[in-house]
């Protein structure tokens, strides 16, 4: 019978040692520890899939917390620089308001206040008179609450 108990030893701390447990010195061997349930040593190799996914899942999230990380630092850059785009270009629509700035400009790069201009200078002071547009419909639209 001791044959047996020592066969039931052997085993049992094999499985322990699957499971990742140390083997139990006793020499009583009827009695089991409280956390030496009867355990399916089948369940070890899944066991250990869950384990391996669950490191890889960790893994996936730090990775995720870093990109996100970097993202919230230049959105706050570009935020800062719309900010300073926008201050920057308060000056600039202010100057475009003053009374005969429009006019001025209208009249400086008009192409028919050019007739003997070629056709580069005329493409040029049509798109002058393009941006001269732009400018002034940027700034009617920002600023016309301020009117």
């Amino acid at each position: 019978m001791s044959g047996f108990w020592d066969n039931f030893r052997q085993g049992r701390n094999q499985a322990r040692a699957a499971l990742g447990r140390p083997p139990l010195a006793g020499s009583d061997a009827g009695e089991l520890a409280k956390d030496d349930a009867v355990v399916d040593t089948s369940e070890a190799p899944e066991r250990n899939e869950l384990q391996a996914a669950l490191e890889h899942r960790k893994a996936e999230l730090e990775e995720a917390t870093r990109v996100i990380g970097e993202l919230r630092d230049y959105a706050e850059k570009l935020q800062h620089r719309v900010v300073a785009l926008i201050a920057g270009n308060e000056p600039m629509a202010k100057v475009l308001r003053l009374p005969g700035v429009k006019t001025w400009l209208l009249q400086r790069f008009h192409p028919d206040k050019w007739p003997d201009a070629d056709e580069r200078q005329k493409a040029l002071l049509n798109d002058a008179m393009q941006a001269i547009a732009a400018a002034y419909a940027t700034v009617k639209k920002e600023f016309q609450s301020d009117d």
